[in-house]
This record gives C-alpha cells, structure tokens and sequence, in this order.
C-alpha cells in the first residue's frame, strides 16, 4: 500500500506506540495513522486495508484470539514486540504489547 497505514487503537495508546509508529514511519515517511476501536483492526489487516496495527496497552486473550485467526487465515501475521508469538491458555490471560502484519508486509 502506498502510504503505509498504521492502526491503533482509538482510546488505549502509549508513549511506546508511538515510539513504534515513529520508527515505521522513519523507515515510511509518508505512513498514515488510522484509529480504529475494537478488534476490528485485525479484519482491516485481513483484507489489507492496513498494513500495520500496533499495541502496546493492555489487551486480554479474549480480545484478540478471533481477530488473530482471521488474520493468521488470510496471511498474515501477529508477533509479539520481541517477535515471537501470542501465547494463549496462559496462567494470566493478558497479553505482551504485539505488532499485527497484513500478508504484505515486509520486516
């Protein structure tokens, strides 16, 4: 897509989301921030109407295991800041901060 477009949460973001955002868009000057609410980002990433969907605030299990296999289902992937996956049947439900990848995207 040209320009990148990054989503993020519309009400829970930090100062490491946009340290995230930052970095992306030294690499894509011309990326656009789109705020989206719920897990709706993950279907934007399925059908590549994102690029990109940063979270670095609390989510749970609940709130991101069905949009993660949909997105998973069309190509793309979730990893965690660190780059490894989103575990799931956890002792503690929550999640680490992750990055979501529509199938187009390229590290």
């Amino acid at each position: 897509n040209e320009p990148i477009r990054i989503a993020v949460s519309r009400s829970h973001n930090t100062d490491e989301t946009f340290e995230h955002i930052s970095r992306i868009k030294q690499r894509y000057p011309s990326a656009v921030v789109i705020q989206q609410g719920s897990s709706y980002k993950f279907c934007l990433l399925a059908e590549a109407v994102v690029d990109v969907y940063v979270r670095t605030s609390p989510t749970s299990e609940w709130d991101t295991a069905a949009g993660e296999v949909i997105l998973l289902e069309s190509g793309g992937r979730v990893e965690n800041i660190t780059g490894g996956r989103l575990d799931y049947n956890k002792e503690t439900l929550r999640n680490p901060h992750f990055i979501g990848k529509n199938r187009f995207w390229r590290d």
